[in-house]
């Protein structure tokens, strides 16, 4: 099960860009989530994207909250959903998860604006416990100046998200991608996901 929301004043569901029945059935499926309820599977080679502006607003909010439930089924990770700049060589906005052994897990929060730099900006990094083909709940509240991590319903940490713009403004031809970060930077994730 897989769910990825971007909650501000209203919920912005990502999954929305996921079409059912499935594009490729060969990288996307069904699978078993949390209590026994349905779950997206994407496995490497899938290519789910869509327009950012069917999911998200032009002008992107100073201060949200990012959510999603995620059973990272193999090493070493990949981008849970990914917003690119359109020549796909920027995130202006993405999540990454990264095994870095078999008890831990990087959580990287992305937010660039392309106006002001031409690399995907990281603004708050986070490791936590964790065992591949677990479910792990995330969250990540973002205020003006802090960005703190919720893992699996706990408070874990707040760290200094420095951005360069409060108000992220997307090009008006991004891409949203969902289990990867388009077809140069890739980042493909072998996932079960839901939303919480």
């Amino acid at each position: 099960m897989f769910y990825v929301a971007i909650i501000v004043d209203r919920e912005h569901d990502l999954l929305k860009a996921i079409n059912v029945p499935f594009d490729d059935p060969k990288t996307m499926y069904f699978d078993q989530g949390l209590d026994g309820f349905p779950a997206f599977g994407i496995m490497p080679g899938s290519d789910i994207k869509s327009p950012y502006r069917l999911t998200l607003p032009e002008r992107f909010y100073p201060e949200f909250s990012v959510v999603c439930t995620v059973a990272v089924k193999s090493a070493p990770g990949g981008f849970i959903f990914a917003v690119l700049n359109p020549s796909e060589t920027t995130v202006q906005l993405g999540l990454q998860v990264n095994i870095l052994d078999q008890n831990r897990m990087n959580i990287s929060l992305f937010y660039t604006d392309v106006a002001k730099s031409a690399a995907s900006q990281v603004i708050a990094s986070f490791v936590v416990p964790y065992s591949i083909g677990r479910f792990a709940k995330i969250g990540i509240q973002v205020t003006a100046d802090e960005a703190t991590l919720y893992f699996n319903c706990q408070k874990i940490e707040t760290a200094n998200a420095k951005r360069h713009t409060e108000e992220l403004r997307f090009d008006p031809a991004s891409t949203l991608y969902i289990g990867q970060a388009g077809p140069i930077m890739k980042g493909n994730l072998d996932v079960s996901r839901h939303f919480f």
